[in-house]
């Protein structure tokens, strides 16, 4: 690698032509970033290797890269989205990351892989004849995407592009853009760098760890209480347990081509339990709000 640092912290960056207009080799004062840039890249492409992540990372140059990196970065999505429903991409990064975490172990940890959310795009394609039918695959796969971090212990970076921002092409980003791409990067791995120096240094020794826990061990807790004291408890309790269900309950409006028995099986794909579908009734979209969305 060309001007790399003799810093022993490697980032990399892997992405379809988004990834362009970052340099291919940075050494920064605390790391190196290196970025490899593929246009046409989606997340598994059964029709050209080389332009399938899945199989790229059997080849030996890629295996360098990640076995030295501490963190990367995988700006992929636009090409996909074209072409493959949110929800079968979904399970393509699901496999993707499966065998990354068998082949790289230490990329298991959190914040180690980060995946960008997808940008903004308007050329419609055969799968996705219309603006609208677009727009709801790609708003679906970045709702869909945070929703897999959480399960799988990645991140999701978001940059700042919205359709003004695209060429005439409708997909690509204007060259006077790049900067809001490279500067997220950046900023994205300074801070990753920071938090990595802040818990290090945060981080209690295990022997104080272990003598709070003895502590908290021995101190007595008197086990006779009122019984207006324990309903006040069981108050508190269910009201905790609601708040926490709200907190993990989502509403989402749905393209109104989805049968009942489709949502199901996406449900299903994503082992989302289903608890009960007789009060389930579908939302069509707002149209004014995808004008809206179509006008940014």
């Amino acid at each position: 690698m060309d001007n790399q640092h003799s810093s022993s912290i490697n980032y990399f960056v892997f992405g379809d032509s988004h990834a362009k207009c970052i340099r291919s080799n940075i050494a920064a004062s605390s790391y190196n970033l290196i970025t490899r840039s593929i246009p046409g890249l989606k997340w598994i492409d059964r029709y050209d290797r080389k332009l399938s992540l899945y199989a790229l990372l059997s080849l030996a140059e890629m295996n360098s890269s990640l076995s030295k990196a501490n963190a990367i970065l995988l700006l992929i999505g636009t090409n996909s989205v074209r072409t493959t429903p949110a929800a079968e991409i979904i399970l393509e990064i699901q496999q993707i990351l499966l065998l990354l975490q068998q082949m790289y172990p230490h990329l298991n940890q959190p914040k180690n892989i980060t995946i960008s959310s997808t940008f903004p795009s308007l050329k419609t394609t055969r799968p996705f004849p219309t603006k609208i039918s677009l727009i709801f695959n790609i708003n679906l796969y970045n709702e869909e995407l945070k929703l897999l971090s959480s399960r799988m212990n990645f991140n999701v970076i978001g940059f700042l592009i919205n359709n003004n921002h695209l060429a005439n092409d409708n997909m690509h980003i204007q060259s006077r853009f790049y900067h809001l791409i490279f500067d997220s990067i950046i900023n994205h791995f300074n801070e990753l760098i920071q938090a990595t120096a802040t818990t290090a240094a945060s981080n209690p020794p295990l022997a104080s760890a272990s003598n709070s826990t003895t502590t908290k061990e021995n101190s007595p807790r008197s086990s006779n209480r009122s019984r207006e004291s324990l309903s006040r408890r069981n108050k508190q309790r269910h009201q905790q347990m609601k708040i926490k269900q709200r907190q993990h309950t989502i509403k989402r409006n749905i393209y109104n081509q989805w049968t009942i028995e489709q949502i199901k099986e996406y449900l299903h794909s994503l082992h989302v339990h289903m608890v009960s579908f007789h009060k389930f009734t579908t939302t069509l979209f707002d149209c004014s709000s995808i004008m809206n969305m179509i006008k940014m």
